[in-house]
């Protein structure tokens, strides 16, 4: 689709096609006029010469653009004025009104469709028109006034048959192109999304395609996950920088995936961001709480929804001028509707694969529980036996260096399986995993550690994963510096958020290494990135007490 008889986007296929039929017809017309010459009889020659050279000039045409590989944007542009100036020149000399070439007029009209769209198609058939008026007013007055009546009727039948075969075609060509632009889209989202192995990659191909084909300034892609209630949002621009990716929190997901209607067009006003159509027409102006971030005045807005998995909307802020209607955002929600099915398939595997990755870590931490861990743990206790037995203080003491250094494997491969288990425990509740991290940690260092939360929460993954390593970073700095004889964990929800507090009864005070109302940096900035407040506190006989009190919808 193109804007009226400029740059196209007509391919190297369909030009060859129009090369082969326009030297067909010229060579029937030669044929034609040679057979039956028509009148004025003084003007055959004439005719015969051009159409001769048109025929050399459609063949030399057909060999050019059969030799390239690319087609010159302009190209199609410069063939179409030519037919249009050669039919004028045949029927200007062959007779306008009576002229036996006028299938050049529904050639030329065609070519128009079959390169272009409507509004090219209409245009060319206006001036082919005029054309032939001028052409014929020419004859009429030069001609016998006695029979100018006769050549107005036919004239008027003639142009009212080429009006009409002009406007149907051009109907037809914008239903064509938009058929052909679409199927053409489709295919080349679909193609990309076969080869991409990631739902990132999937949706960045997915974008650019899209970008490139509504001529748009940027696009977006909100999506919810349906499970967990995570929002992320994906947006590229222009300038053909990166595809960025950004986590929502509620508000701002409310500001892409509001309730509105299933594709509709947004407009930035002054009094605010209003729905002004849907895909069945124009609906005015009706407020909406949508509030997409990016600047923009137009925006066509589609949604594609799995509701067991996600629910998602795709943005394409101020596209072109030529799909900036009702008829573009048709061809965005038929597009986002063929599309949608291979962007799950692309969701289902990543998930699945993820799922398989962690049953194997699973699998591997089992193995090296059940054999490497339990034979170290073996050996250090045959070790252990044979330090008791021995009397030499030098052999005592090498044989304290080995048990040191077997005690270190242990906990290195312990730390391994909870590294490996760190991803496959996310179909778990985090209390459960919390009461893992910390049956283990008693285990290691002999310190008493309870999970107080009540029951199983459900925690979205990603939270619960930064939640964990708080907990994780908290009681290893009350390994290494408190003294502590128990540490307490506790987690329940805060109105719509979520509080965690840390108590231990470890020395606080001057005497300590740590200093009693400074957290570890690393928990500092996993709150701060979570958009949470943190508050640490010494107790009122001893120990410290970390308070952290998290929003619903983290920014992380």
């Amino acid at each position: 689709m193109i804007s009226v008889f400029g740059e196209g986007d007509t391919t190297l296929g369909q030009e060859r096609i129009l090369a082969r039929a326009r030297l067909i017809l010229a060579t029937m017309s030669l044929a034609a006029i040679y057979v039956d010459p028509t009148r004025p009889v003084r003007y055959v020659a004439a005719a015969l010469v051009l159409l001769t050279a048109y025929v050399v000039v459609s063949f030399l045409y057909l060999l050019v653009v059969a030799q390239m590989q690319t087609l010159p944007a302009r190209l199609p542009l410069y063939g179409h004025i030519f037919d249009g100036v050669s039919f004028a020149v045949l029927t200007l000399i062959t007779g306008a009104s009576s002229s036996p070439l006028f299938p050049f007029f529904t050639f030329i009209v065609l070519a128009a469709a079959f390169r272009w769209g409507y509004r090219e198609t209409l245009g060319t058939t206006l001036i082919l028109i005029w054309v032939i008026l001028l052409e014929t007013l020419l004859i009429i007055i030069r001609s016998d006034l006695a029979e100018s009546p006769v050549e107005l009727n036919f004239f008027l039948v003639r142009v009212t048959y080429m009006a009409l075969t002009g406007v149907l075609l051009a109907f037809l060509a914008s239903h064509q192109k938009q058929l052909q632009t679409e199927s053409a889209l489709v295919a080349r989202i679909l193609s990309r999304l076969r080869s991409e192995s990631t739902l990132d990659l999937a949706l960045e191909s997915t974008a650019r395609e899209l970008l490139r084909s509504f001529g748009a300034q940027s696009v977006a892609i909100a999506v919810r996950e349906s499970r967990s209630g995570q929002a992320m949002l994906w947006t590229l621009t222009s300038d053909d920088g990166e595809m960025l990716r950004t986590p929502l929190s509620l508000a701002e997901s409310d500001d892409y995936l509001a309730k509105a209607p299933v594709a509709f067009v947004l407009r930035r006003r002054r009094s605010g961001v209003v729905i002004s159509a849907v895909r069945k027409g124009s609906v005015g102006a009706v407020a909406t709480t949508l509030s997409p971030s990016q600047t923009f005045n137009t925006a066509l807005v589609a949604t594609a929804s799995y509701e067991e998995h996600w629910f998602g909307r795709i943005f394409i802020f101020d596209p072109a001028r030529r799909v900036r209607n009702v008829e573009g955002l048709g061809l965005l929600m038929r597009v986002t509707e063929s599309t949608a099915p291979a962007l799950h398939s692309v969701f289902l595997i990543r998930r699945l694969r993820s799922r398989s990755e962690a049953s194997e870590r699973a699998r591997l931490a089992r193995e090296l529980h059940d054999t490497s861990i339990q034979s170290l743990i073996g050996l250090e206790m045959d070790v252990m036996a044979l330090s008791r037995k021995t009397a030499d203080s030098s052999l005592r003491e090498s044989i304290d260096t080995v048990h040191s250094r077997l005690q270190y494997e242990i906990r290195s491969l312990r730390n391994l399986m909870a590294h490996l288990n760190k991803e496959s425990s996310g179909s778990r509740s985090i209390t459960e995993r919390l009461t893992e991290t910390l049956a283990r940690f008693q285990v290691d260092t002999g310190i008493r550690a309870r999970l107080l939360s009540s029951a199983a929460l459900a925690i979205p993954p990603r939270l619960g994963m930064e939640l964990q390593r708080i907990v994780e970073a908290a009681i290893s700095n009350v390994r290494r510096h408190s003294g502590a004889t128990y540490v307490d964990v506790t987690l329940e929800r805060d109105g719509d958020g979520w509080l965690l507090v840390i108590e231990d009864d470890g020395v606080a005070g001057r005497e300590s290494t740590r200093k009693a109302t400074v957290a570890p940096w690393s928990i500092r900035e996993r709150v701060t990135a979570l958009g949470g407040q943190l508050v640490v506190e010494p107790r009122d006989k001893s120990g410290l007490r970390v308070e952290i009190k998290l929003p619903a919808f983290v920014t992380a």
